[in-house]
């Protein structure tokens, strides 16, 4: 564990720990050189050093860091780079200032089935845009790099103040045709959220991540019991059900398909601002 006040790369200083798992930790820091304010801060990706002579680990973390270092979306966090010092390496990334949605569930179960409903699609529609633009990346020859991210859960998706979301923990994210996606998958992901295929350890798609989505939103949606007298609640319940169908043809093709339905559903519910819905929970 880094200690407050360590040094890296002679340029940011560590502040405190954000959050621990197996393979590694986050840390606040702050750039030596800038003003102290909300923008000199970033967040640190520490390789726990036990796991710095595992060469499939390592491969991984250096793959985490190109992954989200090529994304530029506002809903998905952003990546500066990585660092190897000492033996030691280092994914620097945008600190997002905000909570999980794990952490804000509580507060969505104390709104009206309404607004729950309201909650659910607005955040339905932000994570298919940002997993949709994930799932089109391309190399730089233009072919299709058939990205998923592999471990969307409540805890890997974070609220900020303004409304928006931003997914973050890209460290199962991998190309789904490789090995790794039918192998290590099954193990770094968060099993309560994952299709069958993944637990399996079978060929996964952009389909993967709809089903994790789908779960996500369900647990929002919260209990089952008044849905019956709501056909809002029932027609979006239809829309999730298929997307967590527990075979993969059967859920909707793409993010544009499953954001297309919740579309119609906002639409229908008059929704022109999600990013305020979504505010007004943080805030509550």
């Amino acid at each position: 564990m880094l200690f407050p006040g360590t040094s890296v790369a002679g340029t940011y200083e560590i502040r405190h720990l954000i959050a621990e798992g197996g393979l590694a930790e986050i840390y606040l820091a702050c750039h030596k050189k800038w003003q102290i304010n909300d923008g000199c801060f970033i967040a640190i990706k520490r390789l726990k050093p036990e796991h710095k002579n595992d060469i499939d680990i390592v491969a991984w973390f250096k793959e985490e860091s190109e992954i989200i270092y090529s994304l530029r979306h506002p809903r998905i966090v952003h990546g500066f780079g990585l660092i190897e010092e000492n033996e030691e390496l280092f994914i620097l990334m945008e600190y997002v200032k905000g909570r999980t949605l794990f952490d804000l569930r509580a507060r969505a179960a104390m709104c009206s089935l309404e607004m729950r409903i309201k909650i659910v699609v607005a955040l339905g529609m932000a994570l298919c845009e940002a997993l949709g633009h994930l799932h089109r990346q391309k190399d730089k020859d233009g072919r299709y790099r058939h990205l998923i991210h592999g471990d969307i859960s409540l805890q890997n998706i974070m609220l900020c103040l303004d409304g928006l979301i931003k997914i973050v923990d890209f460290g199962n994210a991998m190309d789904s045709r490789s090995a790794r996606a039918r192998t290590s998958a099954r193990v770094c992901g968060n099993e309560r959220y994952m299709p069958p295929e993944q637990k399996l350890g079978r060929m996964l798609s952009p389909r993967s991540d709809i089903y994790s989505v789908a779960v996500v939103l369900l647990k929002l949606l919260g209990p089952m019991k008044n849905i019956a007298q709501s056909p809002l609640a029932k027609e979006l319940l239809l829309i999730l059900r298929k997307a967590a169908h527990e075979q993969a043809k059967m859920r909707h093709e793409n993010c544009h398909s499953f954001g297309t339905e919740l579309q119609s559903l906002a639409d229908f519910l008059n929704m022109k601002d999600g990013p305020l819905i979504l505010k007004n929970l943080y805030q509550r």
